[in-house]
């Protein structure tokens, strides 16, 4: 069952939509997903898929949201809550981690590459 944690403590989310993270990764298979994160320098790469809803939530370190604006990502800060899943749970139905829950602040992952990730890919 998943808790709902409040934002901004601990980590900031950023919400990125599943188009743009998948034309990145080159396709929606959690392998090349798990890829591109890890490529992008993402770290230990905690991220929340909520599958239903077609987005990805990568935990960042808290304050990450204070400056964030990239256009057609949201950051959730202080005064958000996020729901996030039991940190077993690595697969479908409902939400799920795409490569294990995080066990400290080293494993969220690294703005920049969240930045890239959410960020469609120029037209080429």
């Amino acid at each position: 069952m998943p808790a709902l944690l409040r934002t901004g403590i601990v980590f900031d989310a950023v919400r990125l939509p599943a188009y743009a993270v998948h034309q990145h990764a080159g396709s929606g298979r959690r392998e090349d997903v798990v890829r591109a994160f890890s490529e992008a320098g993402a770290r230990g790469g905690a991220v929340v898929v909520d599958s239903a809803r077609r987005w990805y939530y990568a935990l960042v370190p808290p304050g990450t949201a204070a400056g964030w604006d990239e256009p057609g990502t949201e950051a959730l800060g202080m005064g958000c809550v996020l729901g996030v899943p039991a940190p077993g749970r690595g697969g479908p139905p409902g939400s799920y981690w795409l490569a294990g829950a995080p066990r400290g602040p080293e494993g969220l992952c690294v703005p920049g590459a969240v930045r890239v990730l959410g960020a469609l890919p120029a037209a080429g």
